[in-house]
């Protein structure tokens, strides 16, 4: 009887060695105070976002205790302190539940006594890559769309937001057919997105 129970050698990791920035004194300064500062950062962003959960619920429950029985709500909850204050607002936005979800939504029409089509509605959007369209047939495909709402009577239903973005290769090309000073030049005008990776 074969054993074709194979057993396969750990995959090396693979490292890539990256050009690296003349190291001074200020640069190394730099580098460590933003590391820093990014640690103070994202602690204080978990202990506020734990803090503004909290006063969130509290002012959900009284929120709901105060307007009972009112048709004129406000949006609106003021929050005070000691020496500062703010404002929490109820909006009139809420997660899509999945239509799938019919144990969540039996419960939803349990609780509340009301009926799927008093409590839910369909949401949804069609959205198109305009950047594989044939640019030949883009305007013809764009009025066709547009056409179809008007058939339907939803106009409004549609939008369009057009721009322009570099050609797949320009990111490769700019390094061999643009001198250093034009680069700088259209990164000003074009800015390619940078991101600093940081290790404690």
């Amino acid at each position: 009887m074969l054993n074709l129970d194979i057993q396969k050698a750990p995959a090396k990791r693979k490292t890539k060695a990256y050009p690296v920035l003349p190291l001074t004194d200020a640069q190394a300064r730099l580098v460590d105070q933003s590391v820093a500062l990014d640690q103070r950062i994202a602690a204080a962003k978990g202990e506020m976002a734990e803090i503004d959960r909290t006063l969130k619920g509290k002012a959900t429950a009284q929120f709901f205790k105060a307007h009972y029985g009112h048709t004129d709500v406000p949006t609106t909850m003021k929050v005070e302190g000691q020496q500062h204050a703010g404002k929490i607002t109820f909006k009139n936005a809420y997660p899509l539940i999945d239509p799938e979800d019919e144990t969540r939504i039996m419960e939803l029409e349990l609780v509340t006594g009301m009926a799927k089509s008093e409590l839910l509605t369909d949401k949804w959007e069609v959205k198109v890559d305009g950047s594989k369209v044939p640019s030949h047939k883009a305007e013809e495909f764009c009025q066709d769309l547009a056409k179809l709402c008007a058939d339907y009577n939803c106009s409004e239903a549609l939008s369009l937001k057009h721009g322009l973005v570099a050609t797949d290769n320009f990111h490769q090309v700019r390094h061999t057919q643009l001198t250093p000073d034009a680069n700088l030049q259209v990164q000003e005008m074009m800015p390619m997105q940078l991101a600093f990776s940081k290790k404690g």
